[in-house]
């Protein structure tokens, strides 16, 4: 893009071609085209030396529009952007050309500077996007020569996701791999019996690893709600439902899903999996066959995995007690065919999940036989399970352990020494623990905590701690636990867990938690991210004073229309950068609509400060972008309300803020006005 000297003009009218070189002339080699078709020919030949084209509406033989088609048939525009100059200011036209893809529209008759400006500014951000791109190049050839697979790449990413969840939900165990089983079980059955559904092997597989993803929204609901044990209020399930409308909105920010057919096939899932038949489901109510099959067949494995898996809010129910309740619609209705598809395939159903019960079944059983045998005994045990233990970190990096009460002592699988570089066995425990180095300090009391409460009952526990690697590296790791309880003694006999690095999947889940809460632009919160975070706030206050400001950016219109919508992104990303810096770190600030900035400045000394703040603020962003003809011509208004005296409550306070920088708008702009303050 630095190499591209040349800029393309495309007109029909001889004089404007002239005067429009004649501003560029200087800087770029010129070349011109009085109609569509010439111009499509010199882009075929230059499209690799040409920064930008201007490109006029009405023209003979082929129109802008046309070449506009034209150019992104071709994927032109993604390698140069183009300008349209026209005299009409018909809306719908403009709407028209921006769909296209133009990067701006310039009005005529044009002020010469302004355009001069515009077309610089949109050929320097094009320029700073294609370096951005080649830096995303060069990134993916590395890869590339690494021998990993952009499908294998895809995958991995999602099953990072889906696990981020599946550790959050902590007694999900393997349910994201058994809805995959049974969404397979269901498709292929439906196949064989429907001709009205036939999905081929590929469309299987694809459905199968898009259903994964059908709790991905769960990133986005609290922990004291996802684990919470027993039945969820009003309000929380509210908020647990709102899971499959945040899954969406995740997917739609996943770069990595190139495929639209995958894409779909995901979103459907994610959004409508607690669809049920008759309409009664959320988030849209949809009935029947408004609700996709591949939906249905998720939703139906979904309910059925929850009945007869273990969960921290109940128990896990026998197979023919899941099938008895999913039949008579205690789980919500479900389409008759599918249900009489899953009758005939309830063997197939138990033979899966009884493969999986009985390899728990057998490790429990040996673990209480062990905790009978002599000390000599069971590390002869123990050197047997170890050949176990071996293989299945390998497959799965987790590091399985056995703390024997009596003895106060640890011991862990194989793969232990490998990961932290020393003997898998700790002595005396309880003393021993901080001496540990592979063990961050602050973190030994969570391990007590955790070894207290299984001895204390039958309990199942689990905590995320953080442990030193060999390398010296700290990284986060989630510890399972759970007690071999002597029923007879009322005795705990051993703690059996693992240990599970999780520290990328932390790292992937807090990313995707900023990307639902931040503005993408600015990268401030977002307004329902803003809200959410100023009602936490005012619960914790007792009655301090504090402010919440409505900052709306004066005419920014103006800057739209003189500069590009690129342009005017850029200054908002520099406004959003200086309005932060002006606050404390225990401030909010949080992005509106448009051009609206919202702040909650809490425990402040007094209104005197809040006033100092607002003349501070009006005077950093007037005097923020001092650039070109923009020069000082940024000011805002500023409406503010104050908490208790305006109101208690976040959406009061928000509306009396709003009113007031309605006020001081219609008061003749850059000014402040608090709200009780204003004549009404």
């Amino acid at each position: 893009m630095d190499q591209r000297k040349k800029i393309l003009i495309v007109d029909d009218v001889k004089w404007n071609r002239i005067i429009l070189k004649d501003l560029f002339v200087k800087s770029y080699e010129i070349l011109e085209a009085e109609n569509g078709e010439d111009a499509l020919q010199v882009l075929e030949q230059e499209q690799n030396s040409i920064a930008i084209v201007l490109l006029d509406l009405v023209m003979p033989i082929m129109d802008g529009i046309d070449v506009l088609k034209a150019m992104s048939s071709k994927g032109m525009l993604m390698k140069m952007p183009v300008i349209v100059i026209t005299a009409s200011t018909e809306e719908e036209i403009s709407l028209k050309i921006h769909e296209l893809g133009a990067a701006d529209v310039i009005l005529k008759p044009f002020n010469f500077g302004i355009v001069k400006r515009r077309v610089e500014n949109v050929i320097e951000l094009y320029r700073y996007r294609y370096k951005l791109e080649e830096t995303v190049r060069n990134q993916m050839r590395e890869i590339e020569n690494q021998d990993l697979q952009i499908r294998q790449s895809n995958l991995f990413i999602i099953d990072t996701l889906c696990t981020a969840v599946e550790f959050r939900d902590c007694e999900s165990g393997q349910h994201i791999k058994r809805i995959r089983d049974i969404t397979r079980m269901m498709l292929e059955a439906l196949c064989d019996i429907s001709e009205e559904y036939h999905f081929t092997r590929e469309q299987i597989e694809v459905i199968c690893n898009a259903a994964a993803m059908h709790d991905i929204g769960k990133i986005a609901i609290p922990d004291s709600v996802l684990n919470k044990p027993g039945p969820l209020t009003d309000e929380e399930f509210e908020i647990m439902k709102t899971h499959s409308v945040k899954g969406c909105e995740i997917l739609e920010n996943l770069e990595f899903i190139n495929s639209e057919e995958y894409f779909q096939y995901c979103y459907d899932i994610c959004r409508y999996h607690h669809e049920r038949w008759d309409g009664r489901g959320y988030p849209d109510h949809l009935c029947e066959s408004q609700i996709p099959i591949w939906a249905q067949i998720v939703s139906l494995a979904d309910v059925y995995d929850a009945l007869v898996s273990e969960r921290v809010y109940k128990k896990a129910c026998t197979h023919e007690k899941a099938m008895e309740m999913i039949i008579n619609g205690e789980c919500g209705a479900f389409n008759p065919l599918l249900l009489e598809r899953m009758k005939e395939m309830e063997e197939k159903l138990k033979a899966a999940y009884k493969t999986t019960e009985s390899n728990e079944v057998l490790r429990r059983d040996s673990v209480r036989k062990q905790s009978h045998q002599t000390p000599d005994q069971l590390l002869q045990m123990m050197e047997k399970e170890k050949t176990q233990y071996q293989v299945l970190p390998k497959n799965n990096g987790e590091i399985f352990y056995i703390y024997q009460v009596q003895e106060d002592r640890i011991l862990f699988s194989e793969n232990f020494q490998e990961m932290f570089g020393q003997e898998g066995k700790i002595e005396n425990v309880k003393d021993n623990l901080k001496k540990y180095a592979f063990v961050y300090k602050e973190d030994t009391k969570i391990v007590h905590t955790m070894i207290k409460i299984c001895k204390d009952g039958p309990n199942k526990t689990r905590g995320r701690i953080r442990l030193r690697l060999q390398d010296g590296r700290l990284e986060w790791f989630e510890a399972w636990a759970s007690s071999i309880w002597d029923k007879e003694h009322s005795t705990c006999l051993q703690v059996v867990g693992k240990i599970v690095d999780i520290h990328e999947l932390k790292e992937e889940s807090e990313h995707w938690k900023q990307r639902i809460f931040r503005d993408r632009l600015t990268n401030l919160y977002n307004k329902e991210a803003f809200r959410d975070k100023v009602i936490e706030k005012l619960e914790s206050m007792h009655k301090e004073l504090s402010a919440i400001f409505f900052i709306d950016i004066d005419e920014f219109k103006w800057v739209n229309d003189h500069f590009g919508h690129a342009y005017g992104d850029e200054v908002l990303k520099l406004l959003a950068k200086r309005i932060k810096h002006c606050f404390r770190e225990s401030d909010i600030v949080g992005k509106g609509n448009g051009d609206e900035f919202l702040v909650f400045m809490g425990n402040v000394a007094n209104e005197e400060v809040v006033e100092k703040k607002l003349i501070h603020i009006m005077e950093v962003i007037h005097n923020a972008y001092r650039q070109h003809e923009i020069n000082g011509k940024i000011t805002a208004s500023i409406g503010v309300a104050l908490y208790p005296l305006d109101g208690e409550a976040y959406d009061v306070l928000i509306r009396k803020a709003d009113q007031a920088v309605f006020y001081a708008k219609s008061n003749g702009r850059n000014r402040y006005d608090f709200f009780k303050n204003i004549k009404r």
